[in-house]
């Protein structure tokens, strides 16, 4: 089976308050320059281009040719589709 095209990305990634975390004090010991967090909108379309595509780009179908001509217009993008994803692990999973 061939694939014709790639129908539906779904990202669910932690990340930082959107504009308002630090990586200074988000990084424990972090000393380079300080830096805010992205935007949702920043950060989906980093996580776009530089996953989703970066990723799609280095999968050889069996053409040869790279995944990502599978991608486009057609796709649909869903990353963190609940929302904001700042609080991980068991505190967020387990509401401790």
């Amino acid at each position: 089976v061939e694939p014709r095209k790639i129908h539906t990305v779904v990202i669910s990634t932690q990340h930082a308050e959107p504009l308002k975390a630090k990586r200074s004090k988000e990084c424990t010991g972090y000393k380079g320059p300080d830096a805010t967090a992205p935007s949702m909108e920043e950060m989906n379309r980093q996580i776009t281009e530089f996953v989703v595509k970066k990723t799609l780009e280095e999968i050889k179908l069996k053409d040869g040719s790279p995944a990502l001509r599978l991608y486009g217009g057609h796709t649909h993008m869903y990353i963190n589709p609940s929302g904001k994803f700042i609080i991980g692990g068991p505190q967020g999973d387990a509401g401790l």
